[in-house]
């Protein structure tokens, strides 16, 4: 091999330094930082060797980089009194692919604060339940939350969107001051 190039998207052809005529080679892309737009990046690798012979290959990467968003919790209403077996439902979006949702029910303290159980997305502690769907997501019927073992009190409802990539809202955000027991 004579020489490696990189096009980023179709754009113009970047060599490739290498220290061990190309056998081994590596390229960094700067991904863009959190708060910025996803994109899907595609990239072709062209290698020449000295007999001018040419060898493309074309691939893409997925820039995912912000976290989905829970855009609405339909049920239970704000503040709303509930007991027994509640159903659950709401939307979510994410810019590239959103893999599940969660949701966890705590308690609110007495200066009306609540906190949400640590979210991992490797893998979701017991305090989370996932639910079923994912853009349009719901808990419902035998699926739904009991609260039979609830003492009475306030409660806040978390929910978390958890993507392809391992980005996942903060439940501290997603939250919803409900239900009532």
């Amino acid at each position: 091999v004579s020489s490696v190039q990189i096009s980023f998207n179709g754009g113009a052809w970047q060599d490739v330094t290498t220290s061990d005529d190309y056998a081994n080679w590596t390229y960094t892309y700067t991904v863009p930082a959190a708060g910025t737009a996803e994109a899907v990046v595609a990239y072709q690798v062209k290698a020449l060797d000295n007999a001018l012979a040419e060898t493309t290959l074309d691939r893409q990467v997925v820039i995912d980089v912000n976290p989905p968003e829970i855009t609405g919790i339909s049920r239970p209403g704000p503040s709303q009194i509930v007991n027994g077996r509640i159903d659950l439902s709401g939307q979510a979006t994410d810019g590239y692919k959103l893999n599940a949702v969660y949701y966890h029910v705590g308690p609110e303290y007495v200066d009306g604060s609540s906190e949400a159980p640590v979210f991992d997305p490797a893998g979701p502690s017991a305090d989370w339940t996932l639910l079923s769907g994912t853009y349009a997501w719901s808990a419902s019927g035998v699926d739904g939350f009991d609260t039979a073992d609830l003492a009475d009190g306030d409660y806040t409802l978390y929910v978390v969107g958890l993507d392809s990539r391992d980005n996942y809202t903060d439940p501290n955000i997603n939250s919803d001051p409900s239900p009532r027991r």
